[in-house]
């Protein structure tokens, strides 16, 4: 019989850990998805992009590593490097993107074909939460969270980290349409160059957190 790779049941391990909280979301984005369709309010929409690609990666985050660290020290047992530990957790932030991006796609196409959509270039928040600038989010929130976890300034404040990076995310899209204005970019220019630069930094962060996993005291 074949046995199931242990950094398969992690990954398995980290979802369901998530699930919870991550259930009660999905349902809060379903709603969100039958009030936009019935009312075609963009806000609404918007609202569902944030919720669903911020928060449920979040979530999946937070459910990595128990508060008091001995979920840390069980996987040290386990026939897998720290690399492999490390590399089970940003694997767990992209997978939890996959229902979150379909959820988005499907309910925007099926508002334009309910004739929903031709408002989006107009709405200033349609613009405030263009859909490349909001992808990035996740990106950028792994990249800063897991390097600042792992050192020694995080270490036991992994759930202060965490609960900072979401502001400083959250922020930057507030700022977003400032910024696009005085930089003379269009919202989805600068969207597709901040997810961009989020992906690079959640790959070289990987890397950085890597070298300090490798030295952490668990």
């Amino acid at each position: 019989m074949k046995q199931n790779h242990p950094m398969r049941g992690l990954l398995i391990f980290s979802l369901h850990a998530a699930g919870g909280n991550a259930s009660f979301t999905l349902l809060a984005s379903l709603a969100l998805v039958v009030i936009y369709l019935i009312t075609g309010n963009l806000f609404f929409s918007n609202m569902l992009a944030i919720i669903a690609l911020v928060t449920v990666p979040m979530l999946v985050m937070w459910s990595l590593g128990s508060k008091d660290g001995q979920w840390e020290r069980f996987q040290l047992t386990m026939p897998i490097s720290r690399g492999g530990l490390l590399g089970v957790q940003y694997l767990s932030v992209l997978v939890s993107l996959i229902i979150p991006i379909v959820l988005v796609i499907a309910t925007t196409g099926l508002g334009i074909v309910l004739g929903h959509g031709e408002a989006h270039d107009h709405d200033f928040v349609t613009g405030l939460l263009n859909a490349l600038l909001v992808l990035a989010m996740p990106f950028l929130m792994c990249g800063l969270c897991f390097p600042i976890a792992s050192s020694k300034i995080g270490k036991g404040r992994e759930a202060s980290v965490l609960t900072i990076c979401q502001f400083v995310v959250i922020g930057i899209l507030l700022i977003a349409p400032w910024a696009s204005e005085r930089l003379g970019v269009s919202l989805h220019m600068l969207g597709a160059l901040f997810l961009a630069a989020s992906v690079l930094l959640f790959i070289i962060s990987y890397f950085i957190t890597r070298k300090l996993y490798a030295k952490m005291d668990f």
